[in-house]
Order: structure tokens, then C-alpha cells, then sequence
């Protein structure tokens, strides 16, 4: 789940971006970002002694390779806040707004065990119901989930492992509605 920091960024880079491609616009993010993360680009961007203006001055050498100015103006604002290191997450919300006001949105099914076409596409079916949208989720293994399952869609989740019952099932032993 995104923090809402992360959401004012998305929502407002998004409005912004109506009439242009998001999709050029996401990528483009996801590749600035890995080069942000690399640990001497973090350090001079993260670090406590390098001005604004140096930083700035560090970004105009790159805004060609940026090719948008909405892209340039948030990298701008991020680096002046110290935040360049959310620029991933703001670019995943992105795509989760542009999807969700498109319509479709993909999930993830977490599970210890693989499960079958029809049992994906009846939970594809019953979670695009719930959801008022069209929903496609794909499988990922995970040993973690014991047993049951667990779906994430953008920000919703839900749980039906056996752990998350077992916890519910502590709770309720112990505030005594049992």
C-alpha cells in the first residue's frame, strides 16, 4: 500500500499527464529510478552537503534524456525534498490510477501452491464484481502462505491464509468474543 505522500505525488503527476502517453511516462520513471538508486547517484542526491543548486545543475544535464518536462519538473521537486528515492513508487501508483480509471486492473495471487485456470479465473470474476472493474490476476508462488491465499489488487488486499485466520482467531480467544 502506497503511503499518501506517494498518492498526492501520483495524483497530481497524473492530472497533469492527462492528453500524454502514461505508459512512455511510467517506463521512463522506472528507468530514471534505477539509475537514482545507484549507491554514488544516491549519495550525492541524499547527501546533506550537496546544495539544491547542485543537484538542479546535475538534473539539467540529464533533461534531454528525460524528454518531458512533467518528468523533469518532479524530479526537480523531488530532489529538492530528498525524495528521489520514491520516484519507483510514484510511478507504480501511476499506473494503478491509469488502470483503475481505465477500467482494468491487474493482482497478484499469492499462494504456497500453484492453482488451476478455473480457479484463477472464478477469483478473476468474483474480485472484478467486487471491484466494478476488470480484473486480471496472475500467480506467484510463495512459501510464506502456508496454506490459503492471499490477492493484491493496487492497494486492496485480501487475506484468506491460514495465518491471518490463526491471528483472528488469537484476537478473538483473547478479548474474550469467543
Amino acid at each position: 500500500m502506497s503511503s499518501p505522500l506517494v498518492s498526492r505525488y501520483a495524483n497530481t503527476v497524473y492530472n497533469q499527464l492527462k492528453n500524454q502517453n502514461i505508459e512512455q511516462f511510467v517506463t521512463k520513471c522506472s528507468e530514471l529510478s534505477k539509475s537514482f538508486n545507484e549507491k554514488t547517484v544516491e549519495a550525492f542526491y541524499n547527501s546533506p552537503v550537496t546544495s539544491f543548486e547542485e543537484k538542479r545543475l546535475a538534473l539539467e544535464k540529464i533533461k534531454n534524456l528525460v524528454e518531458n518536462e512533467t518528468l523533469f519538473n518532479l524530479l526537480l521537486m523531488l530532489a529538492e525534498r530528498n525524495r528521489l528515492g520514491l520516484l519507483s513508487e510514484i510511478a507504480d501508483k501511476i499506473k494503478e490510477i491509469q488502470s483503475k480509471n481505465s477500467g482494468k486492473l491487474s493482482g497478484v495471487i499469492y499462494s504456497k501452491f500453484n492453482l488451476s485456470v478455473e480457479k484463477i479465473t472464478s477469483l478473476e470474476s468474483k474480485i472484478s464484481k467486487k471491484l466494478n472493474a476488470n480484473v486480471r490476476l496472475s500467480l506467484q508462488q510463495d512459501d510464506s502462505v502456508l496454506a490459503g491465499i492471499k490477492i493484491k489488487v493496487g492497494s486492496y488486499l485480501i487475506d484468506d491464509s491460514t495465518d491471518f485466520h490463526f491471528k483472528n482467531l488469537k484476537e478473538k480467544i483473547k478479548t474474550g468474543a469467543l
